[in-house]
């Protein structure tokens, strides 16, 4: 979304040569992906998609062991621009039980979904109580391996959402 002429004083290159390697770029793209459509689109399985809805209910119901479930072993959680990173299956059920999920959470937070470089996304909301709502939260970037989640990258940056072209509150 940035300004050819932006990006080329960013990366000290003329307009025309961002504008031809964005065209490469894109025909490379296109030539090797199939474009997505919202996370339900048909780059995803049955099983994947099924599995993103189980995600979305472990969330918004602040279900620790339907969320580690659906978590590779490996699988890692990170929030940038936060400086952990968290590992395993273990650490990251640990680390949702004792913060995201903690308390009385469930209807803590609605997901609504997108895409973001390809792969499944959702807009992250978090209640107002005093307003009765969800408001922005930020973007939650979500890598599947086969039909297990095997990283979670929450950008707690409430801004994101308008670019995902995602309400403000739901």
């Amino acid at each position: 979304d940035w300004p050819a002429s932006e990006v080329a004083s960013q990366l000290a290159l003329s307009v025309p040569a961002v504008k031809s390697a964005l065209r490469r770029a894109r025909t490379t793209l296109a030539q090797h992906y199939q474009s997505p459509e919202g996370w339900h689109g048909a780059t995803l399985t049955p099983r994947q998609q099924d599995q993103l809805a189980r995600y979305v209910r472990a969330w918004e119901t602040s279900d620790v062991d339907g969320l580690a479930a659906l978590l590779r072993t490996e699988a890692t959680f990170s929030m940038p621009p936060i400086p952990a990173w968290y590992q395993g299956r273990e650490t990251v059920r640990q680390l949702v039980a004792r913060t995201i999920f903690a308390g009385p959470a469930a209807g803590r937070w609605r997901l609504r979904p997108t895409r973001a470089n390809g792969q499944p996304a959702f807009g992250l909301y978090r209640v107002d109580p005093d307003a009765g709502l969800h408001r922005a939260y930020g973007l939650q970037v979500v890598t599947l391996w086969g039909d297990e989640v095997a990283d979670i990258i929450t950008f707690r940056v409430p801004a994101l959402i308008a670019r995902f072209g995602l309400p403000e509150a739901v």
